[in-house]
């Protein structure tokens, strides 16, 4: 994650030193898919079934001119994911379609760089995502219902993908609508977390835990500043609309 953001103040630096420069502000939220990915639980009847969420916040965005951008979102999200699973008795016999449900909630953190072309944009970067009042529950009785629950970890790094594109608006005002995908590449599951989690079984050898995050995004932009020369100096100002 370090490596990532000096990457990124370096990107800042080099795109800064051309051109006008101005910031904008945003409001923005989201809905689509998740998907909590265990290829051992997928390996092994479970079945991950369509599960949504959402995700709302506001970003803050540095653009280095037309073309070139960073922005910093700061999301509250939801996550949900169901999962379908059969057991078989010891005579062999399958046992009825039982159902987990596991959902939680925080704050997400993207610093991203935006490409913008004719209208439209590309946008990659880090994610931090902190998790909390996880709550899991399960028609077999395996676990019951708990909030708060203990087996994730308190935060995990992802990798965001985006595009989009700008369909109304006006000079210093914009409403765009895109798609993004999240995929949390460090593992989101307790080593010390309740054994098993979140299969609640053994499996012959461990594997991690990754969300993942398919949303359509709406966003609503407002240009409230630019930099610009003193005209007795070289010295840059910040400049409000």
């Amino acid at each position: 994650m370090r490596k990532v953001v000096t990457l990124s103040l370096i990107t800042v630096i080099g795109l800064n030193s051309y051109g006008q420069s101005w910031m904008d502000i945003g409001i923005k939220g989201g809905w689509g898919l998740n998907f909590l990915y265990n290829k051992n639980m997928l390996d092994n009847d479970y079945t991950a079934k369509f599960s949504n969420g959402f995700t709302v916040g506001g970003k803050l965005g540095w653009n280095f001119n037309e073309s070139h951008e960073m922005t910093l979102d700061v999301m509250y999200y939801q996550f949900n994911q169901t999962f379908k699973y059969n057991r078989t008795d010891s005579s062999g016999t399958a046992s009825p379609e039982y159902t987990r449900n596991i959902s939680f909630s925080g704050m997400q953190l993207f610093l991203l760089y935006r490409n913008n072309k004719d209208g439209h944009y590309v946008e990659v970067g880090p994610s931090l995502t902190t998790v909390g009042n996880a709550k899991v529950t399960d028609d077999l009785g395996v676990t019951p219902a708990q909030d708060n629950y203990a087996g994730f970890m308190q935060s995990h790094v992802g990798f965001t993908f985006g595009f989009g594109g700008y369909f109304i608006g006006t000079e210093n005002f914009g409403i765009t609508m895109g798609f993004r995908a999240n995929y949390a590449i460090t593992d989101a599951v307790k080593d010390d977390g309740v054994t098993n989690f979140p299969a609640f079984e053994k499996f012959d050898s461990y594997t991690a835990t990754h969300p993942l995050t398919l949303m359509l995004v709406m966003e609503a932009n407002l240009d409230f500043a630019f930099m610009a020369k003193a005209k007795c100096s070289n010295k840059r100002k910040l400049i409000l609309f």
